[in-house]
């Protein structure tokens, strides 16, 4: 059924969404959580970190259209939600083990941890959508898994003032269903080899979209690992911060996304866009 009203649940859910959305903060969480201030610290992206997130990416592309984990469908949305934190846990703790060996070893270290660590996010990210009840064998739901790593973080040239959740959907929305269309028409084997060839318009187009994203916080958190003295506890801890990013982006992201199943998307994104402006309203007082 759709169009029933929001709960005070629902619309607290869709409060906690914006802030997160409109105001990550992933490099002032690593901040807080090393002790060493770092804004301003990633403005621009090196080229190097730009390839090394793209290949992650890639990799969690193959991951996309290979075998990934199905799980079960939570009874409702407060326990959907609460699963999906327990979910979310352990392939976290899998991601902070690999970016204690990543600290140790410095800029080599960040090149064998990232795409591992972002592996274990997808099948992280495969895992929560599955308990907000989406089927994670649906080809396009395995591209929105792997759009979570657009979520959360500003473009290189937006403003953060107009870094909304919802046109940026509007956007990858598109690219998701064009890839779709790739992906449906063709055998995994088939994808795979276009993905490796670069002959996959569609997947490159999304790819790009959602590097252009993730980059920065990949970059962020380069920066943040190369602080002198950081080391591998260091290392660790700043993983676990990447993780929870994203692990939060995939249970607000699959959230907003069964709310509009059960209330409808004109509901549930007129009460976004309202914690929206009031989120902006905010931020403008203070500047």
């Amino acid at each position: 059924m759709t169009g029933t009203p929001l709960s005070d649940a629902d619309a607290e859910f869709l409060r906690e969404a914006a802030a997160f959305f409109e105001n990550p903060g992933f490099l002032m969480k690593v901040a807080d959580t090393i002790g060493v201030p770092l804004q301003g610290i990633a403005r621009h992206i090196p080229p190097r970190i730009a390839r090394l997130g793209d290949s992650a990416l890639r990799r969690a592309m193959e991951m996309a259209v290979g075998t990934i984990p199905t799980t079960l469908l939570a009874p409702d949305f407060e326990h959907a939600y609460a699963s999906a934190g327990w979910t979310g846990f352990w392939h976290r703790l899998a991601a902070t083990m690999s970016g204690g060996v990543g600290g140790a070893l410095g800029w080599p270290g960040l090149v064998v941890e990232l795409p591992l660590t972002t592996g274990i996010l997808f099948r992280s990210i495969a895992s929560i959508a599955g308990t907000f009840g989406e089927n994670v064998t649906d080809p396009e739901v395995r591209l929105e898994c792997l759009s979570v790593f657009s979520l959360g973080g500003p473009g290189p040239d937006d403003d953060a003032m107009d870094a909304s959740y919802i046109s940026s959907r509007v956007a990858m929305s598109k690219l998701i269903r064009d890839a779709t269309v790739f992906v449906g028409s063709r055998t995994t084997e088939a994808v795979a080899e276009a993905i490796a060839k670069g002959t996959a318009p569609a997947l490159v187009s999304l790819i790009n979209s959602v590097a252009s994203r993730f980059n920065v916080v990949v970059s962020q958190k380069f920066f943040a690992q190369s602080v002198p003295l950081i080391g591998g506890g260091a290392g660790a801890m700043i993983n676990n911060a990447f993780a929870g990013h994203f692990n939060t982006a995939a249970r607000f992201h699959f959230g907003i996304r069964r709310l509009q199943r059960i209330h409808g998307s004109e509901c549930v994104y007129a009460a976004y866009q309202q914690h929206y402006r009031l989120i902006s309203l905010s931020v403008k007082k203070i500047h």
